[in-house]
């Protein structure tokens, strides 16, 4: 606690251990149109989805005394369900990770996240983040608004306004 690794380590790689889980096991192979949205920039996971590669191509072969069976169940490379089953949030404070999510994913598959509320750091900060690294006014909406807009079918317009699909029916 003297630290607050708990917040600072803790939560992130619990995100990077359930994602990174979700990817050997096969989940969204059985899944395949399962969307998961990983806070915390995903954890871990950009940095370490490489590793995930490299077991997954060995699965164990070649080692003593592996687990029964085929551990690594997922049909397709680890980077692939970056591209098709996983959004990451911009959650994590940094410039450099914002670009690794958006590297990892995809414009279109990052969405803004702050943990402004409980916690006292305001979303400039979290915004200038976003900016530093896509100088392009198109993909940063992807990530302020425009990836969250069809992930939770929100109904927003590009002029901001909700659709009138979305608008109950009038009386």
């Amino acid at each position: 606690m003297q630290y607050r690794l708990n917040e600072a380590v803790g939560r992130p790689f619990d995100s990077t251990v359930n994602g990174a889980r979700m990817i050997a096991s096969g989940v969204f192979d059985r899944h395949p149109k399962l969307q998961v949205l990983i806070v915390h920039m995903g954890g871990g996971l950009a940095s370490i989805v490489g590793r995930l590669e490299f077991n997954w191509h060995l699965n164990y072969n070649g080692i003593k005394n592996p687990p029964a069976g085929r551990p690594y169940t997922n049909k397709r490379s680890p980077f692939d369900y970056f591209k098709t089953n996983i959004m990451v949030d911009t959650m994590g404070f940094n410039a450099i990770g914002v670009r690794a999510a958006i590297e990892l994913c995809g414009v279109d598959r990052v969405v803004f996240g702050s943990d402004f509320g409980p916690v006292p750091y305001g979303i400039k900060e979290q915004v200038q983040s976003v900016e530093e690294v896509l100088p392009s006014l198109a993909e940063r909406e992807w990530v302020f608004w425009k990836t969250s807009n069809r992930i939770f079918r929100l109904g927003l317009s590009d002029a901001g306004f909700i659709t009138p699909a979305i608008l109950p029916a009038a009386a």
